[in-house]
């Protein structure tokens, strides 16, 4: 198996993304599932929220901010559409 992360925009990627939130995650969760129907790969895939502790506080809390900033960003487009 190969784990991979996504962008706030859907899109594949090696690095984690950081959320503010559990609810925000399952809202981006949801979002992915649809997302990735559309996709040739869409019964290749599991989807899981990983709640994790660290120690790089100030690095983590600066790319909570972005990501989650991102994901209401592109959640609001979808929710427009």
């Amino acid at each position: 198996m190969i784990t991979v992360s996504v962008s706030p925009t859907g899109r594949l990627r090696g690095k984690s993304i950081y959320l503010e939130s559990l609810e925000l995650a399952e809202e981006f969760s949801t979002y992915l599932h649809q997302l990735f129907r559309q996709r040739k790969y869409r019964s290749d895939y599991t989807l899981e929220v990983v709640v994790e502790m660290s120690s790089r506080g100030k690095t983590i809390s600066r790319w909570k901010a972005d990501d989650s900033e991102q994901v209401k960003d592109v959640l609001q487009l979808q929710a427009r559409t």
